[in-house]
């Protein structure tokens, strides 16, 4: 099943500060980094270049698309012309072109999770590996996320560790691991969460219609809002999938 992919032409201004900066991108770089091959490094969804980023101050090359220009202007800045606008469903590149691909929490935004796996394996060389981090993370329990709880019927995800397991095995790429083994912390208040949900910061969110938004969300934005503490940042941890495969 495909679909349009997700835009975050409007997140550009927001999404460094919402993720955490390149602290961030480090602690997801650092997680990744052993499951590499040797050599350079392609990130189809590189948005704002924080996990490339990381990746080159290791002494990797790196390049990366995404569809959203805002945020590529950033990651231009901090990469140079090694990025550039494209569709991960269609990589600009040729047949075993690149030693590794890096899919970061993208695949359930491209809106053809079989199709942008069977593109990340097209590209890679024999013995590449393709890293992806995917499906939805799995929250420690704090209070934070008890009142959060009814937004997860929102959170349909297509890139669960079965769906992209079943799409690498039907392209003939086997699987070296998959495991829920990257840890991602944010220091997150309720109010700090609240302002996220309002300004639809998260990608369920972004066309969430009005109805739908009165009925699921507004309760959750009234539970938020109802904690002690609106300004005591909880620290939070979400526990993610991580799949490698090898061409």
């Amino acid at each position: 099943m495909t679909s349009a992919p997700v835009a975050f032409d409007a997140a550009a201004e927001r999404y460094d500060t919402a993720l955490g900066g390149l602290p961030h991108g480090r602690r997801i770089a650092d997680a990744l980094e052993p499951w590499l091959a040797p050599g350079a490094v392609c990130e189809p969804g590189i948005g704002t270049g924080l996990v490339a980023a990381a990746f080159a101050e290791r002494g990797r090359t790196v390049a990366g698309i995404d569809l959203a220009v805002p945020m590529l202007a950033r990651a231009r800045q901090r990469l140079g012309d090694v990025v550039a606008v494209g569709d991960a469903r269609a990589l600009p590149l040729a047949d075993a072109a690149v030693d590794n691909v890096v899919l970061v929490n993208v695949l359930h935004l491209t809106g053809d999770v079989g199709g942008t796996l069977a593109e990340a394996v097209r590209v890679l060389r024999p013995g590449g590996r393709l890293v992806a981090l995917h499906g939805r993370p799995e929250p420690e329990p704090t209070d934070l996320m008890a009142a959060a709880a009814g937004l997860d019927v929102l959170q349909r995800r297509p890139d669960g560790p079965a769906e992209v397991a079943a799409a690498l095995r039907a392209l003939g790429a086997p699987l070296v691991v998959q495991r829920r083994a990257v840890e991602q912390w944010a220091r997150m208040s309720p109010r700090d969460l609240a302002r996220a949900i309002t300004g639809r910061q998260f990608s369920y969110l972004m066309g969430l219609g009005e109805p739908e938004w009165e009925e699921v969300v507004e309760p959750v934005l009234t539970a938020v809002r109802a904690l002690p503490g609106q300004d005591r940042a909880r620290e939070q941890c979400w526990r993610c999938c991580v799949t490698v495969a090898e061409k």
